[in-house]
């Protein structure tokens, strides 16, 4: 069976990125307190789903391989 898909290689997160994260984690930490982090990490969970969902739409059309999936 021949690999008949474009390839590509993902971008790399830079430090400012990761900067980036912890100031919004934080951030959302002191709006909606530390009770909340369950309903936060479950809407970040939906969002994670719902673009994953989106990006391997765009990746089929192009002929590129799904976004490789991780259990935790």
């Amino acid at each position: 069976m021949t690999n008949n898909t474009t390839p590509y290689t993902r971008p790399e997160l830079t430090a400012e990125d990761r900067e980036q994260a912890e100031e919004y984690a934080g951030k959302m930490i002191r709006r909606y307190g530390m009770g909340r982090v369950l309903v936060m990490v479950a809407a970040l969970c939906l969002e994670n789903v719902r673009l994953v969902k989106e990006v391997n739409e765009h990746r089929a059309a192009r002929g590129i391989d799904p976004l490789p999936t991780f259990e935790v």
